[in-house]
């Protein structure tokens, strides 16, 4: 019985023990706000300035530093991260000014926007080879950060990850690494000063189990993803098939996923894949992809950038919708043929979008309510695009066309524009084969370039200067200069005279004169030797005299303004072997006054765009037999021809 009484007393000091130490824990875990069904550790309420982050907290795993978790703790001094911690979330440790030391554990996979950002006291910092991603500003304006260690391969970055370091700053990546490193650093338009660790990356342990992952064999299709990874490396076989689609609804709703790479393998993107993935950060394609089915990174994609292979063809309708991130450009790959409906909707910090020469189509509201400010279509000609494409984009200013799209197809996207709303400007782009003016020795005078004394050789005049649309090249602008050979007008459609003598006696050999050009006042070409080809634009309305005096290199001459604007004595010798049209709707009139002022003979006129020059049969080079023929020579007259050759030659 005493045994027994005793056996129960240890039992009850046991259990008393037990219940004080739960207090105990309870009150030291009081100061931890923690989310248990994210795994996520949102806030501390304690006092600790040196802070190590426990691995458990109410008996579940720290995963997650959650968004502004410590921000703006000005009495954290130094943190320790747990074991177990995956991914540090936005904002998390920002403007901690008095952080002197953050030790980052090895597994982290994940550093958000702006996490140490405006950390002054930082000094030194070591990635661990397990970060696979740093996003934006993570650690920018950290004024005494002068050591950043890698230890890994070369991460994904977002933005501008290292803005704003001290000029002293040394970033040490692994040797093996170096080149992917700059050129990383280089995307983002920094050049720190990088240098060798003296060590290889450590290789990153990546875990792929392909029990997680349901798999169609037959169609090579992954059905259902059952894991709950930050990062998830799709394999490119399972059971020795490969991986060639990820099927409808597969990843869906997956919220710890961050980090996604796709084998090459994979050719096809399934109705909402992952729909609803809303830590998504980045994604590696596939260079295989062709299709990216209708909702399949709807509300889920939080990267900063968007870099798709040139294999795909399909962008599905709402594919990319509230895409909440994407900034800066979007560079849409060649190859591409269709953007579906709203499939970039609803982007809020989207700037510039580029539209391959390949796009045929572009749905309905497909960029509706982005932020985008400025198109580019690469294309000479337009995919069939629906006309509230860009609804609600009231942040839209410029468009930019082909360098030789028409003045009609201008026109007619700039009534598109007009119809939606936007106060939005169509333009052509800049011809690619001249810059503008860079070494400032250009001159202007109220919108009229008046002289050039540089150097360059292939250039055109600003759009504007000093706040004055440039409209003029002034008389003699370039007269003798010895250095030009290619000149274009700018396009901005208002530019519209070339003065008089404004090339005379120069080396220029090439001219572009746009469709804005109205007037050619005279001698404006006189002794261009070096000129080999013109084009009078249709707009042409007046040519002065002895314009193309001493043009004797001119080899063809395309006239697609009306011809009777020239002068009789724009030449002062025609050039026997000079090739010269017309354009397709020049009137015979106009060719027959343009064929009579180039002493053109009646069997070899000027010739239209579309029309083939004539080709006359040469004939025999010996002349006749004289007998042959019945001559009067008293009034020197052919009277008669008694042969029976079919080409005659008197």
């Amino acid at each position: 019985m005493e045994c027994f009484m005793k056996k129960i007393l240890c039992l009850m000091i046991a259990l008393l023990m037990l219940s004080v130490g739960f207090s105990a824990l309870a009150e030291d875990e009081s100061v931890w706000d923690f989310d248990t069904y994210s795994y996520s550790l949102e806030g501390y309420t304690g006092a600790q300035s040196e802070l190590v982050v426990p691995d458990m907290i109410q008996g579940c795993t720290v995963d997650i530093l959650g968004v502004n978790a410590f921000n703006s703790a000005s009495e954290l001094t130094s943190i320790v991260m747990p074991e177990t911690l995956r991914q540090i979330e936005d904002g998390a440790l920002g403007f901690c000014e008095n952080l002197t030391a953050a030790t980052l554990n090895d597994g982290l996979l994940i550093i958000g926007d702006n996490c140490f950002i405006a950390n002054y006291a930082l000094t030194e910092i070591t990635i661990p080879a397990s970060v696979c991603y740093i996003g934006s500003n993570a650690f920018s304006d950290c004024s005494s950060l002068m050591s950043v260690t890698f230890k890994g391969e070369c991460p994904a970055f977002a933005g501008y990850a290292f803005d704003w370091l001290p000029d002293e700053a040394v970033i040490y990546v692994p040797d093996d690494q170096f080149d992917a490193y700059y050129a990383a650093f280089e995307r983002m338009g920094m050049y720190p000063n990088l240098q060798m660790s003296g060590e290889n990356a450590i290789p990153a342990e990546i875990s792929v189990v392909p029990e997680q992952f349901a798999f169609d064999a037959a169609t090579g299709t992954i059905t259902y993803y059952e894991g709950y990874e930050v990062r998830v490396d799709v394999p490119a076989e399972i059971d020795g098939v490969p991986v060639r689609a990820i099927g409808d609804e597969a990843f869906a709703n997956r919220n710890y996923m961050c980090y996604l790479s796709l084998p090459d393998s994979v050719e096809t993107i399934g109705v909402s894949a992952f729909e609803g993935c809303t830590r998504l950060l980045y994604v590696d394609f596939p260079e295989n992809l062709n299709t990216i089915g209708n909702r399949a990174f709807a509300g889920s994609y939080q990267g900063w950038s968007l870099d798709l292979p040139a294999g795909v063809e399909t962008i599905g309708d709402e594919a990319f919708e509230y895409a909440a991130k994407l900034s800066g450009e979007l560079e849409l790959p060649e190859g591409l043929r269709t953007v579906g409906s709203r499939a970039f909707a609803n982007t809020y910090w989207l700037e510039t979008v580029y539209v391959p020469e390949s796009l045929e189509t572009i749905g309905e509201n497909a960029f509706v309510e982005s932020s985008v400010s400025y198109v580019v279509f690469e294309g000479l000609q337009l995919p069939e695009m629906a006309d509230n494409a860009f609804a609600d984009c009231y942040n839209l200013a410029d468009i930019d066309l082909h360098h030789k799209a028409t003045k009609q197809q201008m026109l007619d996207m700039q009534a598109r524009v007009d119809a939606l709303g936007i106060d939005c400007r169509v333009w052509r782009m800049q011809n690619p084969e001249v810059d503008y003016i860079y070494d400032g020795l250009d001159t202007y005078e109220n919108g009229v370039m008046t002289g050039y004394t540089g150097e360059q050789t292939h250039l055109r005049p600003y759009d504007t200067y000093d706040d004055v649309t440039v409209t003029e090249l002034g008389d003699g602008a370039f007269k003798g200069n010895t250095t030009i050979e290619y000149f274009s007008v700018p396009y901005n459609d208002a530019f519209t005279t070339i003065g008089a003598e404004a090339f005379a006696d120069s080396t220029l050999a090439q001219i572009d004169l746009f469709d804005s050009v109205t007037t050619i006042n005279g001698g404006a070409f006189r002794n261009c030797a070096n000129l080999t080809e013109l084009t009078l634009p249709e707009s042409v309305e007046f040519v002065g005299v002895e314009s193309l005096y001493g043009c004797t290199g001119l080899k063809t001459l395309f006239v697609l303004c009306d011809p009777t604007v020239l002068p009789e004595d724009l030449f002062d010798v025609w050039p026997e072997d000079l090739e010269i049209y017309v354009g397709d709707n020049a009137t015979d009139e106009q060719v027959k006054y343009l064929s009579k002022i180039a002493g053109r003979p009646f069997y070899c006129p000027v010739t239209r765009m579309s029309e083939e020059l004539p080709e006359l049969t040469a004939m025999p080079y010996e002349p006749l037999p004289g007998e042959d023929f019945w001559f009067d020579t008293e009034f020197a007259r052919l009277d008669n021809y008694d042969g029976y050759e079919l080409n005659l030659v008197l």
